[in-house]
């Protein structure tokens, strides 16, 4: 949900009030015969009308859930442990579909997992041919592994930090310099979870 389609929908509501409004002035109460107007000049009353507490409440909306998922973000920032840089012994294999292709590597080295098309790039750039959802089943044993965005697969391991607005949540992960996000179909949840 985004603004302009808060905006669309709210213009959709705006002239459907508009239009009853006129039908009952019109056909419904004869006995204003005085205030027969148009219904161009309805709507543009009901806009006349309407423009300036829709704004308002569209903007209190916009801050009241900018403030929630800041607030969710900044808890999950406050208990969020420091990435581990140690070496880790668990050691993981994602299987190409190209047969003779397998990348090895640890646990702690893998930060995510982004979909681009029939390929899917390990960060630090590793093109390997598989679909994000097959890597996504091999992982699934993990539990630091999850998949956040249709796009993306994430080791909560590595998360840095936290971040979140009106719409949804963002991902600052270790040595990434661009933020991974969340989903809003993304359990809620899991964000806690990123914490322990």
């Amino acid at each position: 949900w985004t603004i302009k389609k808060n905006f669309g929908f709210t213009s959709g509501i705006i002239i459907v009030i508009s239009v009853v409004n006129w039908l009952y002035n019109n056909h419904f109460n004869p006995s204003n015969s005085a205030l027969h107007h148009s219904l161009i000049e309805f709507l543009f009353i009901t806009i006349a009308v309407s423009v300036i507490p829709v704004t308002f409440l569209m903007y209190f909306i916009e801050n009241y859930y900018s403030d929630k998922n800041q607030l969710v973000a900044s808890e999950v920032n406050s208990n969020l442990k420091t990435p581990e840089q140690s070496p880790s012994m668990v050691e993981l294999t994602i299987n190409s579909e190209n047969k003779n292709e397998e990348l090895h590597l640890e646990l702690n080295q893998l930060v995510c997992v982004k979909s681009e098309g029939n390929y899917a790039n390990v960060f630090k750039n590793k093109l390997i041919r598989c679909s994000l959802s097959d890597i996504e089943k091999q992982l699934e044993k993990y539990e630091s592994i999850n998949r956040c965005h249709r796009s993306y697969l994430v080791n909560f391991e590595n998360v840095q930090f936290v971040s979140g607005n009106a719409r949804n949540f963002f991902l600052k992960v270790v040595n990434l310099d661009f933020e991974i996000p969340v989903s809003r179909s993304f359990p809620k949840h899991l964000i806690r979870s990123i914490e322990n």
